[in-house]
């Protein structure tokens, strides 16, 4: 099984709560709003955890699972 970050869901989530990049990129700990759009490229999970809290939805949300 292989678990990745869920970019379309974290994008449509960023865009109801009405979040900007630069602003999720700063709660992210990013400096620039390049690293927020490199995570949602490579689909990393190190940022789960924290995108959660921010829209207030469970981590299992923001994942796929490919079996």
């Amino acid at each position: 099984m292989v678990a990745k970050l869920d970019s379309i869901m974290v994008e449509s989530y960023r865009k109801k709560r009405g979040f900007t990049p630069d602003e999720i990129s700063r709660l992210l700990g990013y400096k620039t709003r390049q690293g927020y759009y490199y995570m949602l490229k490579a689909q990393s999970l190190v940022r789960v955890p924290i995108l959660a809290k921010i829209f207030g939805v469970e981590k299992r949300d923001l994942v796929i699972i490919d079996c």
